[in-house]
């Protein structure tokens, strides 16, 4: 049986130069509560081992990958790793 490789879903919106510098200073990545940095059986726990569910987004500057793991007990938040590069 061939591996479910998921689905990608690619929306742009493409608002310019000025648009790209407001986004940037507009919505940095924030954090709720900071866990720190998780073991592996931190990530078993939490969904992020094995996370299929990723959001990228994409600026001039970069990228900044997120995987999206289990729902937080009680309530509907997500734990949420940043996928760093290297």
């Amino acid at each position: 049986m061939p591996e479910d490789k998921g689905t990608t879903v690619t929306k742009e919106f493409p608002v310019g130069e000025d648009g790209s510098k407001f986004l940037e200073r507009l919505a940095p990545l924030k954090a709720l509560r900071d866990l720190g940095v998780p073991t592996d059986a931190q990530k078993a726990d939490w969904g992020l081992a094995d996370a299929k569910d990723r959001l990228t987004v994409t600026f001039k500057s970069g990228a900044r990958e997120l995987l999206l793991g289990a729902r937080v007990f009680g309530g509907s938040d997500r734990y949420v790793l940043e996928r760093m590069n290297g």
